[in-house]
C-alpha cells in the first residue's frame, strides 16, 4: 500500500508519495478509456505522427480509427473489457499497447451527476469518480472496495474520507486514487506490495 508493508487495507491510506500532476497515473502511451453509459466506452490516445490509422482490440473484437479517439458502442452492461491499441504506419502494424481495463455501467445506474466517469476496473470491482467523489461496487474481498469492510456491493457505494479525486487506476484487487493536491491513496489487496 506504499507504506513499506504487505498488509491489505480496506480503507484509503496515503501512500507516502506526492505527485505533481494527474498525468503521472495516466494509462500507458496516453491511452485512456472512459465509460459514460452502460453500453459505451470512449477511447482517446496521443497521436503517432506518421500513423495513418489505429487498430483497437477489445476482447477479441477489432475496430479501426483514423483519428485519436473513438467510441465503442453496443457493449454489454456490467461487463469488464480489456482494450489495447496499435498504430498502423505504411500498412505495417506497430506493437500493441499495454491493456486498459474498463467496466461498463450496470443497466439502470443513473444516480451519478453528468460528470460521472468510470476510470478503473479491476477483475471484479469498478471505481467511478463523480465530481471529485469516489464510488465503487463489486466484490469486496481484501478491502478492494475501500468502504471499510470486505462485503460485496451490487450498487455504487461512496468511499468516505476522499475528496477532490482527479484520477484512479486499479489492479486486479486494489485501487490507487490521486487527489488534486497530489496525494496518492491506495486500498485493497497488497500481496507483494502491489497496491502501492
Amino acid at each position: 500500500m506504499g507504506n513499506g508493508t504487505t498488509t491489505n487495507g480496506n480503507l484509503p491510506a496515503v501512500c507516502g508519495i506526492t505527485l505533481n500532476a494527474p498525468e503521472c497515473l495516466a494509462w500507458p502511451t496516453g491511452f485512456s478509456a472512459v465509460s459514460k453509459t452502460d453500453t459505451t466506452i470512449d477511447l482517446v490516445w496521443n497521436d503517432v505522427s506518421e500513423a495513418s490509422e489505429y487498430e483497437i482490440d477489445y476482447d477479441g473484437s477489432s475496430v479501426t480509427a483514423y483519428d485519436t479517439g473513438i467510441t465503442l458502442s453496443s457493449l454489454v452492461p456490467s461487463t469488464r473489457y480489456t482494450i489495447k491499441i496499435r498504430s498502423i504506419i505504411d500498412d505495417a502494424a506497430g506493437a500493441w499497447s499495454l491493456p486498459v481495463y474498463v467496466n461498463t455501467y450496470p443497466s439502470g445506474v443513473d444516480n451519478f451527476p453528468d460528470g460521472r466517469t468510470i476510470l478503473a476496473g479491476g477483475l471484479s470491482h469498478t471505481t467511478v469518480i463523480s465530481e471529485g467523489t469516489v464510488f465503487t461496487w463489486g466484490q469486496g474481498s481484501d478491502g478492494r472496495l475501500g468502504t471499510g469492510s470486505n462485503t460485496d456491493a451490487s450498487s455504487p457505494q461512496e468511499i468516505g474520507g476522499l475528496s477532490d479525486v482527479v484520477s484512479v487506476v486499479s489492479g486486479s484487487a486494489y485501487t490507487l486514487a490521486l487527489t488534486a493536491d497530489g496525494k496518492v491513496y491506495s486500498w485493497g489487496n497488497n500481496i507483494g506490495g502491489g497496491g502501492g
